[in-house]
């Protein structure tokens, strides 16, 4: 007996005779549809890992560049600010955009305490 005429007796289904009588299909040729079935299923469930975890590859190098291009911006930032808040840079600031100077002696007032 073939494959082929194996599943062929395993997909037979029970048929009913007029008088109420049932023939029952062989299962014993089932056993030979079953295993490429189970195959089938455990190489699709092997290549949907395998497609989830490319994927998941793609995302991680996706977020260590964004990390990385955080973490320069970040470093451009306190430089930027670590050149602001210099003392000198304040007071020359302070001179040119609020017209502040430095406070004469005379204009110094001691409250009584």
């Amino acid at each position: 007996m073939s494959v082929t005429a194996t599943n062929m007796r395993c997909l037979q289904v029970q048929m009913l005779r007029p008088r109420g009588e049932t023939v029952v299909s062989s299962v014993h040729g089932c056993r030979a549809l079953v295993m490429p079935v189970v195959l089938f299923l455990v190489l699709a469930v092997q290549l949907w890992l395998r497609v989830e975890s490319i994927s998941k590859g793609y995302e991680v190098e996706e977020l260590r560049r964004v990390a990385l291009r955080n973490d320069t911006e970040l470093r451009e930032l306190r430089l930027e600010y670590a050149l602001l808040v210099r003392p000198g840079e304040l007071a020359e600031r302070a001179r040119i955009k609020l017209g502040m100077t430095d406070l004469a002696p005379q204009r110094v007032r001691k409250l009584a305490q």
